[in-house]
């Protein structure tokens, strides 16, 4: 019976272990997580090349900048925060399963 209750005491330990991680996961997946980057930036610039202060063929324009990388960011967070509660439900739902909550027991 040793074997069984070694056995016993592992996987509630790893249970118990899934639902401290996936607290600890929802707690710390949020955009603190990165450092401050650049606002979104644009820069239009117009040459105004034969000087008839009318937009015309033969004049330029260019559009400089970009996007920062919040959209890759809060789709890092927001999968993180699913793993996290994926690990919540699947703890709680073994937990519940293995110490038999909510269970009449009749001896």
């Amino acid at each position: 019976m040793a074997e069984n209750d070694t056995w016993n005491q592992i996987v509630n330990s790893m249970v118990i272990s899934l639902i401290i991680t996936s607290l600890w996961i929802l707690t710390q997946a949020n955009m603190d997580l990165f450092e401050e980057d650049s606002q979104d930036s644009f820069e239009f610039t117009y040459m105004d090349n034969d000087n008839d202060r009318d937009i015309s063929p033969g004049d330029s324009v260019t559009l400089e900048g970009g996007f920062n990388s919040s959209v890759g960011k809060e789709s890092f967070i927001f999968q993180m925060r699913t793993i996290g509660i994926f690990t919540l439900i699947f703890g709680l739902t073994m937990s519940y399963q293995r110490f038999e909550i909510g269970t009449k027991k009749t001896e």
